[in-house]
């Protein structure tokens, strides 16, 4: 799509096994950060290698509060290590996916889900859970959003036919 800049796919991902924290939360840089910090602490206690980071996103996209929304930000495990109550499995699936580069903002984020979104309607699926920014950077590149790579993930199914 290049009127977007972004390049969307149709993926499988195998399960993904995650330290996570999900609550009500603000969305925005500064309380990503935060949390993203306080979860890198959870993978060294548990004896794990962290990946990359996420945010799930368990409320619509183009819909959600950005004061308070029910979010679980993530850190993909290399490792699983100690599992314990800050760790779980995002199970195995398909997703349509669009990545991008730049600041993950509210317009650019809706403008981009309401593309997947199409597609999905326009080839025969229907959205199946929580949406996913799947954010490609290290702690090093937290510092410089710009440059961020960003991947967003809508789980699928294929659709029922009457």
């Amino acid at each position: 799509l290049k009127e977007l800049d972004v390049l969307i796919e149709l993926k499988r991902f195998p399960d993904r096994h995650v330290v996570f924290d999900r609550g009500q939360y603000a969305c925005g840089m500064e309380p990503s950060i935060v949390k993203f910090t306080e979860l890198f602490g959870k993978v060294e206690a548990i004896g794990a290698f962290p990946g990359h980071i996420m945010t799930v996103y368990h409320e619509n996209i183009m819909t959600f509060d950005r004061a308070e929304s029910d979010l679980e930000y993530c850190i993909l495990l290399d490792n699983v290590g100690q599992e314990d109550a800050s760790t779980r499995i995002i199970p195995e699936g398909d997703y349509i996916t669009a990545l991008y580069c730049g600041i993950p903002n509210d317009i650019s984020c809706k403008r981009i889900y309401s593309k997947l979104l199409q597609w999905i309607e326009d080839n025969g699926y229907i959205e199946w859970g929580a949406s996913i920014e799947h954010y490609i950077v290290d702690m090093a590149q937290m510092m410089k959003p710009e440059e961020f790579i960003v991947e967003l993930q809508v789980p699928i199914r294929k659709g029922l036919t009457l």
